[in-house]
């Protein structure tokens, strides 16, 4: 029997309304969004400059109870060119194991 197909509402979302803060900067709150090729952490004010991760540039991928963004648990991607960057769902854990599932995916494997 073939697999059923999946239903509009369960497919992946390419975007997310997030909380992020780059090194010891300031916290944003915005979106992150999946590219092709990486992801974009963008200000929900358009002041708030953009941020650009390649998914061959990042590094490391943490998540821990101490990883957070003020109460709200995070997690921390590392870049080899934009540094470190904490980003935490605004609607909760269950999306932010989404997001960390959807990065861990997208990320070269060492084999490649």
């Amino acid at each position: 029997m073939p697999p059923l197909p999946t239903p509009p509402m369960m497919r992946a979302m390419t975007s997310y309304a997030v909380l992020w803060q780059g090194g010891d900067g300031p916290r944003m709150s915005g979106r992150l969004e999946f590219e092709p090729l990486g992801l974009c952490l963008r200000g929900a004010d358009e002041q708030q400059a953009g941020v650009e991760l390649r998914f061959d540039e990042i590094v490391s991928v943490e998540r821990g109870p101490d990883v957070r963004i003020g109460p709200c648990r995070a997690i921390r991607l590392t870049s080899r060119t934009a540094g470190s960057f904490l980003v935490a769902s605004i609607a909760g854990v269950g999306m932010l194991s989404d997001i960390l599932w959807r990065v861990l995916g997208a990320l070269p494997t060492a084999s490649s």
